[in-house]
C-alpha cells in the first residue's frame, strides 16, 4: 500500500500529508510535484469486514506526486506509527498487480493522470523527477 490516511478536521489536506508521511515512512522531507486535479472515490465491497466500512460507503481520495529532497530518505524508525513494517520502491504495474482489485480502477487513473502530467512537463526536454 502506499501512504495515505484521514484529513483531521483541523488539517489542510498538504498539513495530512506532511503528517502521514511522517507517520508512516518517518520522512517529512519532500516537495509536492503534483496534486491530482480531482479527487478520486472507490466503494468498499459489500461484507467488507473492516471498522471502516461499517460507518463509510468508502473513500475519497486527494492523490500528490511527491519527491524526497535530497539526500531524505525513508526511515521506518523515525515513523511515530507501525503501519509499516518494510519499505520498497515498486514499478507502476508492480503496484497495480499487488494492489487490492476494488482499489485497482482508482490507482490505475492515479498513475494515468501522473503520467500525463509528467509527459506534459517533460515534452521536448530531457527532465526527468
Amino acid at each position: 500500500q502506499l501512504p495515505q490516511g484521514g484529513v483531521e478536521s483541523f488539517e489542510t489536506e498538504v498539513q495530512a500529508l506532511s503528517r502521514e508521511m511522517l507517520e508512516e515512512i518517518g520522512c517529512q522531507d519532500f516537495d509536492i510535484i503534483y496534486r491530482l486535479e480531482k479527487k478520486l472515490r472507490y466503494d468498499f465491497p459489500n461484507g467488507l469486514a473492516i471498522d471502516i466500512a461499517k460507518s463509510y460507503k468508502g473513500q475519497e481520495q486527494s492523490w500528490f506526486l511527491c519527491r524526497l529532497k535530497k539526500d531524505a530518505k525513508p526511515d521506518l524508525k523515525h515513523a511515530t506509527t507501525d503501519e509499516f513494517i518494510d519499505l520498497a520502491w515498486w514499478s507502476e504495474e508492480k503496484i497495480n498487480e499487488q494492489i487490492i482489485d476494488w482499489k485497482r480502477p482508482v490507482y490505475i487513473q492515479a498513475f494515468t493522470e501522473i503520467k500525463n502530467f509528467l509527459t506534459k512537463k517533460n515534452h521536448g526536454t530531457n527532465e526527468h523527477l
